[in-house]
């Protein structure tokens, strides 16, 4: 019987530890990423059973988690469409991210947002960690850096640190704490939490309105990496739709994005446009604005509300809330929905049918009454049936009083001390039937002081 030589034995050993250190060595690899959590979950989620099989995964940059809410889509409509989006990402990494994703889903409808391909070809160094740091190893994933790499901005890192985050620490290990080791739930199917998203109003009028193409910019930068995507789709015989977000941006970037349609719609792709929408979606271009780029809630609750029955019509996709098997999402649906419920409408969350004819009352005065908070406002053009005073104190808003069409005052009385913000909205129609106008989103303030 044969044994083992000496060096035969050192060899096996050898390779054991090489392979023991290698398998420590990227299963660490998920705790050194980019540092947002969000992006681990997308990736985490991507191929879980949980998620069973969406009818559509949604690809591009941060413009699809902050204009489509995956999970007021399927607490509304019962579809399940997955956001499988990275901040900034780049337009070369779109396939790249694409195929990943048919690895676990290969029928799911592809939705992409075209707004990527608007000719900024050189990505910084963040937008290559977004796009990789999570992403498990694999071919698709070394060609993807490579790709990345090939157009980044600076020379300042190596690639070897995409594909291995833990390089990026290595002069560091003094200043991580045990938070940098742990991931929080946040399951969510790819919709945001960020605060700004919820909160904040910025006026893009001018930015929606001014800027049309120029007619003698004809070229698109992004042109050789959307060819080659829309040429993978029709090898591969993916189901695919383009989509223009309704954003406000600059000429260059409308011209772009412009062109980028036009090569779409020539290749027989389908494409929506939704920027040619905004009144059909009821976009207010002054408040559904987080800043020029990004919608915030309101808008994107719109924006939802239009696209996610579009998609049930056009593509067939059934109502699964029944269905056995998405338990996951229910529970996404109900988690995301505690989550943002204070900051939104019960009628804006339930996709209920609006009335944008009805002007939003000026609330012109708020004060303090003992126990009440009483409130003044200006009525609404549009002739409304009447109003609906909301008030939100420790919890979320709540609507607390339906008042006649000639009504311009409200008294709250029976106050706990603490702070309450109220917002009225106009209404026309009647009960069930009874559709919401525009209001003040952020509301009036006042402080009911203890004895």
């Amino acid at each position: 019987m044969r044994t083992l030589s000496g060096k035969h034995k050192n060899l096996i050993k050898t390779t054991a530890f090489l392979v023991l250190l290698c398998t420590v060595f990227f299963s660490l690899q998920p705790f050194f990423g980019v540092r947002d959590y969000t992006i681990y979950s997308r990736e985490e989620w991507l191929s879980s059973e949980k998620l069973n099989h969406p009818d559509a995964v949604y690809v591009g940059s941060s413009q699809v988690f902050r204009c489509f809410l995956s999970p007021y889509a399927w607490k509304n409509t019962g579809i399940s469409v997955f956001s499988y989006s990275f901040p900034s990402l780049p337009a070369s990494a779109l396939k790249y991210k694409i195929i990943e994703a048919r690895k676990s889903h290969p029928d799911a409808l592809y939705i992409i947002n075209l707004d990527s391909f608007k000719g900024r070809r050189v990505p910084k160094l963040q937008d290559l960690h977004n796009a990789a740091d999570y992403m498990p190893f694999s071919l698709n994933k070394i060609k993807m850096i490579f790709d990345m790499y090939e157009q980044k901005e600076d020379e300042q890192e190596g690639i070897l640190e995409y594909f291995f985050p833990l390089l990026r620490f290595h002069s560091g290990w003094d200043e991580m704490t045990e938070n940098d080791f742990v991931h929080p739930v946040y399951r969510t199917m790819g919709a945001t939490q960020y605060q700004g998203f919820l909160e904040d109003i910025t006026d893009n009028t001018r930015n929606l309105t001014l800027y049309e193409p120029d007619p003698d910019e004809e070229h698109i930068r992004d042109e050789e990496i959307l060819m080659d995507l829309l040429e993978y789709i029709k090898a591969e015989d993916v189901k695919a739709l383009f989509i223009v977000l309704p954003l406000a941006t600059s000429r260059d970037t409308v011209t772009q994005t412009h062109a980028a349609e036009r090569i779409v719609r020539e290749a027989g792709m389908d494409c929506l446009n939704l920027k040619e929408r905004l009144d059909e979606i009821g976009m207010q271009p002054d408040l559904d604005y987080e800043d020029k780029e990004h919608t915030n809630i309101h808008g994107a609750l719109k924006i939802t509300a239009y696209l996610a029955p579009y998609l049930a019509d056009s593509y067939g996709f059934p109502d699964r809330r029944e269905e056995a098997g998405w338990d996951a999402w229910n529970e996404c649906a109900e988690l995301y929905d505690s989550a943002v419920s204070p900051y939104v409408l019960d009628f804006e969350r339930d996709f209920l049918a609006r009335d944008y004819s009805l002007s939003i009352p000026e609330i012109t005065d708020i004060y303090a009454d003992g126990s009440s908070a009483a409130l003044e406002w200006q009525a609404s053009d549009g002739s409304p049936a009447g109003y609906f005073v909301y008030r939100k104190g420790t919890g979320g808003w709540e609507r607390i009083a339906v008042l006649d069409p000639d009504a311009e005052v409200y008294q709250d009385t029976g106050l706990e001390p603490g702070e309450y913000t109220y917002t009225v909205v106009p209404f026309s129609g009647d009960g069930q039937a009874a559709r919401c106008g525009n209001f003040n989103y952020s509301g009036r303030s006042i402080i009911i002081e203890g004895e």
